[in-house]
């Protein structure tokens, strides 16, 4: 192969690889998510406690039973050790709705609705749902994606949470 030929296809391959990984161009990358989060709190309340942030849609018109408003600890990928706010409304069927804030070890931060809902209503109970990423800043200013998640509470002040999806960013 002559020297024009391999000097010509280097330039392509750099060409490429420049305008594909540009981040002009970037759209982000669908990357695998998964960790736990662990929290214990005393923060169930009658009165929502994130007006500003979050507003419940109740579609149904379910009389509300309260809101949560948790302070969580945990690892992730992508995240490394961080922490998560919880703002969240409990109603009479057990389903609940919040908002989840993400915070990655480097500060940057991680936004989520959330849509779940509880086995029972009477500790011990097991619940399941998403988290759906709708932004954040850093590196997550336009991240999307879903998350299934699954949690454990033996008494409604501890909270074991596990979680599995993807980010794109």
């Amino acid at each position: 192969m002559g020297n024009k030929l391999k000097l010509g296809l280097v330039v392509m391959a750099v060409a490429f690889f420049t305008a594909t990984n540009s981040p002009l161009s970037a759209k982000g990358v669908d990357r695998p998510f998964k960790g736990f989060a662990n929290a214990v709190t005393n923060n169930f309340v009658f009165e929502n406690p994130a007006p500003d942030l979050f507003e419940p849609e109740n579609p149904d018109g379910l009389a509300i039973l309260g809101y949560f408003d948790i302070q969580y600890v945990g690892r992730s990928t992508h995240l490394g050790k961080m922490t998560r706010q919880e703002y969240a409304v409990l109603y009479e069927d057990g389903s609940f709705e919040g908002l989840m804030i993400f915070v990655a070890a480097n500060g940057d931060e991680l936004y989520a609705t959330l849509d779940g809902s509880l086995d029972s209503l009477g500790p011990p109970t097991n619940g399941s749902g998403c988290y759906f990423f709708f932004g954040g800043t850093g590196r997550f200013e336009n991240a999307t994606g879903i998350t299934y998640f699954e949690l454990f509470t033996p008494d409604f002040n501890d909270v074991f949470v596990t979680f599995d999806g993807v980010v794109n960013y």
